[in-house]
């Protein structure tokens, strides 16, 4: 179940952000193991759904810098509205990190400022 954490493109994000570069090689081949896709949504249990949707979003909260937030919060508001547009019919649970939001974005247990 490692793909519903996205370790992937916060990777990619981050090493962005630290200065490398991305560079597009034509001849280079590469297999991502993935087993959800497109059509296979309807079939993908509950909770894969919720982390997807959750970690989408903790991830550019974690990663995105004013500018970018400037420069494409159109692009990234419309796919986010296509992204919750597409959950499956039914599977309000996708939606459930939305209702505890303080409590999904709380850093872990012995974090945080004590008082």
């Amino acid at each position: 179940m490692k793909e519903i954490y996205r370790e992937d493109a916060d990777l990619a994000w981050r090493a962005q952000l630290l200065g490398w570069r991305c560079i597009y090689t034509p001849a280079a081949v590469a297999w991502h193991v993935r087993t959800v896709t497109p059509g296979s949504r309807l079939a993908v249990p509950a909770i894969i759904n919720m982390h997807s949707v959750k970690n989408r979003f903790l991830m550019r909260i974690k990663n995105a810098t004013p500018d970018l937030y400037r420069r494409f919060w159109l692009p990234m508001m419309a796919r986010d509205l296509v992204v919750v547009g597409r959950l499956p019919s039914g599977r309000t649970s996708s939606l459930a990190p939305f209702g505890n939001w303080p409590r999904a974005s709380a850093p872990p247990c012995g974090g945080g400022v004590s008082s």
